[in-house]
């Protein structure tokens, strides 16, 4: 229903609190298990203890560690709990670990902060202050920080410096992201969501064997709409709805009793609509009386719109031999990004800019780490990353425009472009269990 004030059309804020507080989520999920599955929840309802002292493993240390033992300030979410606890986005991953923060101007840029270290720079010759992996390949920054988390094993949040064996872009620290890997046991799920402004989400997954016990496959995708909902007063309607889809596919091959080799690849397709600026109170409202600056709405007179397409492969090859496990990682992200808007927010258009972040990134790492085991343990390992970005802000400024009453330049402005291959040595000694040796060697150039 709609309303009539001073001849304006738009929908009442009290009409929205209404369908959010009685619209209904639907949430149904269909979880085929194996009977190992059912017999493992059987011994947890019989013994309790032993389901809560269930140890936690994690790859801080570019190896499976018990997280008791691992000398590192870290924060585990298991694929259990970020089911349990609807965790979608990077931004609920925040809200549960102390010390991080996450800020997101749109779904093309956010940035994390660790411990206080941010660089929130969209230049493309900046290295960020928090880098995220996934599954162990780095993502290329800006507009690649907004993963979809739904077939996830855990996520590891690490404090601190990270430079020795994560490389670069990790002095305040690093997320980690493992998803679930392809399983011989059959399993299949669906979740579907629905919510007020025609919330509508449809997350499945499925995996299983492929050819006996030697190649195993998964399969997951995401699909998310939702209408406009933010009321536009200069143009009328709304905007800010969200139509995004991704997929990701995944092939386990086990040629050997001692090798296997992951094949992977990831798109994300988003035509969304265009994030709604809102008026700062420094914008001088003379020529505009009706302005409202109300969280609520936006006065903005061009909507804008988000085009992304991020895509990504990857290829592990692990094999275990007399030595340990020698690890080879070989990945490539891709993004091509698009987002014009309003700069100001204002009716009259006066800076409208268009974002444009397209990158293309290279990374090969090697690493060989001995058994946990022997009297000393160690991990050496090279690693190697080649990006090319393009990233730029172009605004067109109208003439005249006044922000704190002084007049503000004109004309277009063009951002930055950059080309960064990295290499670099890490490796870690351990003699025993209390003295740890780690030494790294980088090398960069611009």
């Amino acid at each position: 229903m709609a309303r009539e004030t001073s001849g304006v059309s738009y929908c009442a804020n009290k009409r929205r609190a209404l369908i959010a507080a009685f619209t209904a989520c639907l949430g149904a999920e269909m979880l085929a298990v194996s009977p190992d599955t059912n017999a493992q929840t059987d011994i947890e309802k019989s013994n309790p203890d032993a389901a809560r002292l269930q140890e936690i493993v994690v790859t801080a240390e570019k190896r499976d560690t018990k997280l008791q033992e691992t000398p590192i300030a870290i924060s585990y979410i298991s694929g259990s709990t970020i089911d349990n606890n609807r965790i979608t986005d990077l931004a609920d991953v925040a809200l549960r670990v102390p010390n991080v923060t996450y800020t997101q101007f749109s779904s093309q840029e956010s940035y994390f902060s660790i411990r206080g270290t941010l660089i929130n720079n969209n230049a493309a010759g900046w290295d960020d202050a928090v880098s995220t992996f996934i599954d162990d390949v780095p993502a290329t920054g800006l507009g690649d920080n907004d993963p979809d988390l739904f077939d996830l094993s855990s996520i590891e949040v690490l404090r601190g410096p990270q430079g020795t064996l994560f490389g670069r872009n990790v002095t305040g620290g690093a997320v980690v992201i493992h998803t679930q890997a392809p399983s011989f046991t059959p399993q299949a799920r669906v979740q579907a969501t629905y919510g007020s402004d025609n919330l509508a989400e449809l997350r499945t997954l499925a995996t299983g064997p492929l050819r006996g016990s030697e190649l195993a496959g998964k399969i997951s995708m995401s699909l998310r709409y939702r209408d406009n909902y933010v009321d536009n007063i200069t143009l009328g309607g709304e905007t800010a709805g969200v139509t995004q889809g991704d997929i990701r596919g995944q092939l386990l091959w086990k040629p050997e009793g001692d090798t296997d080799i992951l094949f992977g690849a990831d798109y994300l397709r988003d035509k969304s609509g265009g994030y709604p600026t809102k008026l700062k109170g420094d914008f001088l409202p003379g020529p505009f009386p009706a302005l409202s600056y109300s969280p609520d709405v936006t006065n903005q007179g061009y909507n804008g719109r988000s085009d992304r397409k991020i895509g990504g492969a990857e290829i592990r090859i692990n094999w275990d031999n007399v030595l340990g496990k020698l690890t080879s990682i070989t990945g490539y992200r891709s993004v091509d990004d698009s987002f014009p808007n309003s700069l100001l927010g204002d009716p009259a258009n006066q800076v409208l800019a268009l974002g444009i972040v397209q990158d293309k990134q290279y990374s090969q790492e090697v690493r060989l780490a001995s058994k946990l085991d022997q009297k000393i343990a160690w991990i050496v390992g090279v690693f190697g990353l080649h990006s090319n970005k393009r990233e730029a802000r172009l605004r067109d400024s109208k003439p005249g425009f006044v922000r704190f009453g002084q007049p503000q330049a004109e004309g277009p402005t063009v951002g930055h472009v950059s080309n960064v291959p990295a290499r670099g040595l890490n490796g870690t000694l351990e003699t025993c269990p209390t003295f740890t040796f780690r030494g790294a060697r980088r090398l960069r150039h611009i």
